[in-house]
């Protein structure tokens, strides 16, 4: 719907104008929760998803 692609495009706008080394930052500290979540539990999971459908 029109509104998520507004969010889309400002997000798209941000990631731009941020600078190289921030965003490098964020791609190691993704990758970090990449791998946790690669090795977290089914348990913790499903408790996480719990709490998002609250």
């Amino acid at each position: 719907t029109a509104p998520e692609l507004d969010q889309v495009v400002m997000l798209i706008k941000e990631i731009n104008s941020m600078p190289i080394e921030k965003l490098e930052k964020l791609e190691k500290l993704l990758k970090r929760i990449e791998k946790i979540m690669k090795h977290a539990p089914q348990d913790l999971l499903g408790f996480l998803a719990s709490l998002k459908e609250e």
